[in-house]
């Protein structure tokens, strides 16, 4: 089986100083609390929405298919969220020249026509990366398939979620994980989500608490049954980075998250 990924100080240091970056851009200019908000409760919508795409993105798309989804207000909306950034109902209105009608969809081919190459065009290259390619997507682009369990207790690897299944946020080893996935080799990552505003900040969030919990999940459950995987988004100073590293945490960033993707893929 192949290993988590290892960074060179280098790379930490360079997606460090990337992810600093994008903290400044996102608090000065672009807040993402709305988009947050409404992900989880759409992100099994859109999933579903990934199978649809492939008849959405054809020329002989049928006015049904389209009417389908603006007759629905969630799948409306995912729909309206494929773009980068999402387009809002009115400005859908508006590009497309239509009052968002399901029944005037299904009978105005024309109509349904501009509603689906309004969203295609904008669509987020970043999310949907195999549509361009005129490919179906991969399990790690369909966000590996996981099927999300009920949180509980899990004092023993047993009581873990089973493969390709994953839990919100738990006791684990008798201490708190934001996540808990089964991985496919059938080992375990406990995942914790930091985020940091400035450099000193970030030892406390990933030496102290994060590095802390790993050390605490390899001793109850061995070093080879669980990888602890530290998501993190933020200013982080990379020498500190590199001591949690090498102290058996896996680093992942918020703003590469095809790297998570990858992991509980196809396992470390």
């Amino acid at each position: 089986m192949s290993e988590p990924p290892i960074w060179t100080a280098a790379e930490l240091a360079s997606d460090a100083e990337q992810a600093k970056a994008a903290f400044r851009k996102r608090r000065l200019r672009e807040p993402l609390e709305l988009y947050s908000r409404f992900f989880k409760l759409f992100a099994p919508i859109v999933a579903g929405m990934i199978d649809r795409l492939p008849g959405l993105t054809s020329a002989q798309a049928a006015a049904e298919a389209v009417a389908e989804i603006i007759a629905d207000d969630d799948w409306r909306t995912a729909f309206r969220y494929l773009a980068a950034p999402p387009i809002s109902e009115d400005d859908l209105k508006t590009l497309a020249e239509t009052n968002l009608s399901a029944m005037a969809l299904r009978s105005d081919e024309e109509q349904a026509r501009r509603v689906r190459e309004t969203v295609l065009q904008v669509i987020d290259p970043h999310r949907f990366p195999w549509l361009a390619d005129g490919r179906s997507p991969g399990e790690a682009e369909r966000q590996a398939g996981l099927v999300e369990v009920q949180a509980r207790e899990i004092p023993m690897l047993d009581a873990a979620p089973k493969a390709a299944e994953f839990c919100g946020e738990c006791s684990f080893g008798g201490t708190r994980a934001d996540l808990v996935v089964r991985l496919p080799d059938g080992r375990v990552a406990a995942i914790e989500c930091k985020a940091s505003n400035s450099a000193v900040n970030s030892y406390k969030r990933i030496n102290h608490e994060a590095l802390s919990k790993a050390h605490t999940w390899f001793e109850a459950f061995g070093n080879r049954q669980v990888v602890p995987v530290a998501v993190i988004d933020g200013v982080f100073n990379p020498a500190s980075l590199a001591t949690a590293q090498s102290g058996g945490l896996t680093i992942l960033w918020r703003h590469r998250l095809a790297d998570l993707s990858q992991l509980v893929a196809t396992g470390p």
